[in-house]
């Protein structure tokens, strides 16, 4: 079998152990990256196509991640666990008994949210999640949900795709991308 080739004539190589930046485009978020990667990347032009987990459990990991984050929520990162959650923005904000509006401009972070919606955001997540799927949070969350601190800066989430796909928290300051 011959070796894939790239638009611009160059093989694909594959290479293993590597750092992903899941961005905005692939997960609507800035702050998650990926560790542990397997990645095939041009020879010739770079180009990098890494192999995504196409399963529940990459994006459930993901969200227990945010959710379980000791900060405030960004817009971003409610309209991931909205649709993690398959929910229209009319039925989430009919669960959190807001208006759909303010949903649109939490989400978009034009207005802010009071930790006490931050802490409903993540707990009806919870509840959404037991309740569709099975228990994601074995452990009582109550104690991780409650000391959550109202840090303004948000952490870099990585994920780390070896099984059993584990994550972390790091801060930009203390970052180091290998």
């Amino acid at each position: 079998m011959g070796s894939i080739k790239c638009d611009c004539g160059g093989e694909y190589q594959t290479l293993t152990g590597q750092i992903v930046h899941f961005d905005k485009v692939l997960s609507g978020m800035d702050n998650i990256y990926l560790e542990n990667m397997t990645v095939e990347k041009c020879s010739r032009c770079g180009d990098v196509s890494p192999y995504f987990p196409a399963s529940d459990e990459f994006f459930n990991i993901i969200a227990r991640a945010v959710v379980l984050q000791p900060y405030l929520l960004t817009g971003d990162e409610i309209r991931f666990l909205r649709k993690n959650r398959r929910l229209k923005a009319k039925e989430f904000a009919a669960l959190l008994q807001i208006d759909p509006a303010t949903l649109s401009r939490w989400e978009d972070d034009k207005q802010p949210r009071s930790p006490q919606n931050d802490l409903l955001i993540r707990l009806l997540y919870v509840q959404l999640y037991n309740q569709q799927v099975g228990q994601l949070f074995p452990e009582t969350i109550t104690d991780k949900l409650i000391s959550l601190t109202d840090r303004a800066d948000n952490p870099t989430i990585w994920i780390d795709t070896q099984r059993p796909m584990k994550y972390r928290y790091a801060h930009a300051e203390n970052l180091a991308v290998r």
